[in-house]
């Protein structure tokens, strides 16, 4: 079977690396993972440039078959006075991630991300694109530890339709891969609007006020997190947002989670700095 590779997502550590990759074989797109748990597995241009990764990924026996998602890479010194490395590979040894059924709601409807057309990148989790109707914003988890960020955004998200608060962008569903549906993000209206500036801050404090008499802290109020529109402040990003303590709203912990993030936003605005632009893919 004939397959096409295309490399999508990589996060390099100093020790090992994780690999997400497209798959394409007769017209039907999947995402395949690799971990390599030793990086010195890989030649030093093959650790970041697609066309190596992918060609020396190739070399290795078992990858063109259509029956794995997911692969562990590993090496073994042999105990000899040669002392040479052997490289293992491990088929499926861990499940490609996926959100749990608890933080999905059945009313929202499913994308699949191979569907989508990027218009634009503007982080390594986060695209510009058209899902055949509208153009939107999608937001993955690229790999199982970015979860937790989604899970957050995600109950934000949640919180504010059941409240039917306008505080946030619309959520407009959420998106998969496979035949599995494995849901690993989702899809945000478009927003229109420019980033705040000093003059903007009491308009920028009452929609924060607002969103913490919600039961929710935003965590990161910088001024690339809100945008100024024609209807009033919209806030994005929840990754780092939390909920009211249960002990009620009024407990002294919940004050002082308030007045620091009011105090973020204050410093947000005057801040000059680049720190929390989103960049843009110039392709």
């Amino acid at each position: 079977m004939t397959s096409r590779d295309t490399l999508l997502s990589l996060d390099p550590g100093p020790e090992d690396a994780l690999y997400r990759i497209q798959r394409s074989e007769n017209n039907v797109k999947r995402a395949i993972y690799v971990h390599v748990t030793d990086i010195t597995i890989l030649p030093e241009e093959s650790r970041t440039a697609e066309y190596e990764l992918i060609r020396d990924l190739g070399k290795l026996k078992g990858w063109g078959d259509d029956n794995w998602t997911t692969l562990t890479l590993y090496k073994t010194i042999n105990d000899d006075r040669h002392g040479d490395a052997q490289i293992h590979c491990l088929w499926d040894n861990f499940k490609a991630h996926a959100l749990s059924h608890e933080h999905i709601l059945k009313s929202y409807p499913l994308f699949n991300i191979f569907d989508l057309r990027v218009i634009k990148r503007k982080n390594d989790a986060v695209q510009y694109v058209h899902n055949g109707s509208s153009f939107c914003y999608l937001k993955i988890a690229r790999f199982g530890f970015e979860l937790r960020y989604i899970k957050t955004e995600l109950s934000v998200y949640h919180d504010l339709a059941r409240l039917k608060s306008k505080l946030g962008p619309q959520l407009l569903g959420y998106v998969f891969e496979g035949a599995e549906r494995r849901i690993v993000g989702f899809l945000l209206e478009e927003v229109s609007g420019r980033p705040p500036a000093l003059g903007d801050l009491e308009e920028c404090k009452a929609a924060l006020r607002e969103l913490h008499g919600l039961g929710i802290i935003h965590g990161d109020p910088n001024k690339y997190n809100i945008i100024i529109t024609k209807l009033g402040v919209r806030l994005i990003d929840f990754e780092n947002a939390c909920k009211a303590p249960v002990d009620n709203g009024g407990s002294k912990r919940w004050d002082a989670m308030k007045e620091e993030d009011m105090r973020k936003l204050e410093l947000g605005l005057v801040d000059t700095s680049s720190n929390g632009q989103p960049w843009d893919d110039p392709d």
